[in-house]
Order: C-alpha cells, then sequence, then structure tokens
C-alpha cells in the first residue's frame, strides 16, 4: 500500500510540473504580445526580467533600438518554448518510467496482501494436540500409557464352608464388599531398524495375580508395586514377508475371546507366526497363517 501511495505522489508532481511549465509559455507569449502593441520598451524589459527572475533564461544585453527589444523577446520566448518541449519530453519519460512498475506494484500488492494477513490463532484443542503428539513421541519411541480409578462392589458372595443352618449344605452368605481399585499403565514401543521392533510395558497389580492390572487402596497406606507387564523383541526379516518372531512377555499371539483366556494374561516364551497367503472372497480378505508358541526356552 505504501509502494501505491508514493506512486500516485509523483503522478501529481509529474501534472503540477505540467501546469507549471504552460502557465510559464502563456504568461511569457501574453506579455510579448502587449509590448509589441504598446511599443513600450519598459514593457519588454519587465517580461525579459520577469523570466530571467524565474531561472529559464539569462539576463541578455539591453538592446539600443525597439526592433532589437523585439528580437531579443522572439529570441526568448523561442528558447522558453524549447525548454517546455525539453520539460514536456522529460515527463513523458518519468511518466512512463512510472507506469511500467506501477502495474507490477499493483500486482505485488494484490499478492501480498493475503499473505499479510495476521495468522490466525490456534485453537486451544489443536495447540493440546500438537503438544501430545510431540510427548508421545521421540525419536523412534513411542510413550502411551493410562490411569483408571473405579469403586467395584460385589454382593451375593458366600465362602466355601459348612453352613450353619444345615451342615451338609457347604457356602455361607457373605456381607457385601465395597473396595477403590487403580490402574495405571505405561507403555514404550520402538524400532531398531526395519526389521527389529521392540515392546516394554508396565503396570500395576498384585504380584500373586496374573489376570489383573487393578490394585486394590487399602487403609494401610502401604505402597503399591508397579512392575514389568511386557517386555518382548520382534524380528520381521526382509526378505520373507508375513514371517514374524517374536520372544520375551507378550500378549498371547493366537485368537482368543474372554471365555478362554483374560485379556489382562500376558505369556512368556518364543512365538513365531507365519502369513502364507490370502484369501479373498466377497469382499473379504482372510489370512491363512500358522502359529508356533513355546515357553521353555
Amino acid at each position: 500500500m505504501l509502494m501505491n501511495s508514493g506512486s500516485h505522489n509523483t503522478k501529481a508532481l509529474v501534472l503540477a510540473l505540467l501546469v507549471w511549465s504552460f502557465c510559464i509559455l502563456s504568461v511569457a507569449e501574453a506579455r510579448a504580445q502587449n509590448s509589441v502593441k504598446s511599443n513600450s520598451a519598459d514593457g519588454l524589459i519587465a517580461a525579459v526580467d520577469s523570466t530571467t527572475k524565474r531561472g529559464e533564461l539569462p539576463a541578455p544585453a539591453k538592446p539600443a533600438t525597439v526592433e532589437e527589444k523585439l528580437n531579443a523577446l522572439q529570441q526568448s520566448v523561442e528558447q522558453l518554448q524549447k525548454t517546455v518541449e525539453q520539460q514536456q519530453e522529460t515527463i513523458r519519460l518519468l511518466a512512463l518510467q512510472l507506469n511500467r512498475p506501477a502495474a507490477s506494484t499493483d500486482t505485488t500488492a494484490i499478492r501480498v496482501e493475503p499473505g499479510s494477513e495476521a495468522p490466525q490463532t490456534p485453537s486451544l484443542e489443536d495447540r493440546v494436540k500438537k503438544v501430545e503428539s510431540s510427548v508421545s513421541q521421540l525419536g523412534n519411541i513411542k510413550f502411551s500409557g493410562d490411569i483408571r480409578l473405579r469403586s467395584e462392589s460385589l454382593f451375593g458372595n458366600a465362602n466355601l464352608l459348612a453352613g450353619a443352618a444345615n451342615p451338609l449344605v457347604f457356602g455361607n452368605a457373605l456381607t457385601p464388599r465395597h473396595r477403590l481399585r487403580l490402574r495405571a499403565r505405561l507403555a514404550m514401543r520402538g524400532n531398531v531398524n526395519d526389521e527389529f521392533e521392540w515392546g516394554l510395558r508396565l503396570a500395576t497389580g498384585s504380584m500373586a495375580d496374573n489376570i489383573s492390572t487393578n490394585q486394590t487402596l487399602t487403609d494401610f497406606f502401604n505402597r503399591k508395586p508397579f512392575s514389568l507387564d511386557q517386555a518382548y523383541i520382534t524380528y520381521k526379516p526382509r526378505k520373507l514377508p508375513g514371517l514374524r518372531v517374536q520372544g520375551g512377555r507378550f500378549e498371547p499371539p493366537w485368537v482368543f475371546t474372554e471365555m478362554t483366556i483374560d485379556n489382562d494374561l500376558m505369556v512368556d516364551g518364543l512365538n513365531q507366526r507365519h502369513i502364507f497367503f490370502r484369501l479373498q472372497a466377497s469382499g473379504y480378505r482372510l489370512p491363512v497363517r500358522a502359529t508356533a508358541f513355546n515357553t521353555r526356552l
């Protein structure tokens, strides 16, 4: 916008110079005609003096006769005309030079205006996502985890002792149990290269309970264990696509449900899986694979 205002000011200055030059020419011609009609030598000398005062021509020598004065005045007028023509040519060249960058200046201004707008401040949600993505991944290591706190109530429990009313019936009703339980997990995943991956996870839970990562909060303010839940290394050779060899402590490699194995159970050992090919029918892909698992190393 500053460049546009500068070009407009220059054009105004050029127009002012043109008006000033034509005014000088008209004043000089008018005075010359008046001096010829009146034959007044004083008027002729005043016209010449006025032009010299404006800096257009140097003061000529005073002629002796009226004819010489008229000739001198005619020469001064011709010189003024040449000066005006030179000024007009100079103004024309300046106008051409100013008009050429003016077009590019306007184009630049149009292109720069959208970029010159202040960038919109990102919302709080976008900034939080950006921070989470940068914190969750450092180099080739990715962090994840969760913390859960819940209240658990147990009703209708009974023990395995003989009943008080009938000794032949086992089981005595127990009072309902209410407890607070906490679960905290911290996992790390990373790649050594294109073929080797590793994983590590720490979790709460009782050492004697292998199917739960929940920790009961008691009234004794004891510290809670935070132990190794997963630790494994996975090998996927590029020369044998579909083959995976994994060793350590990891999730069960076979397909299972809650009716067969608990989700929180982690197995120890070595497993191998190889996907031979995939069957595709009616838009579904079914992997055909073989899995071997060994817990004795």
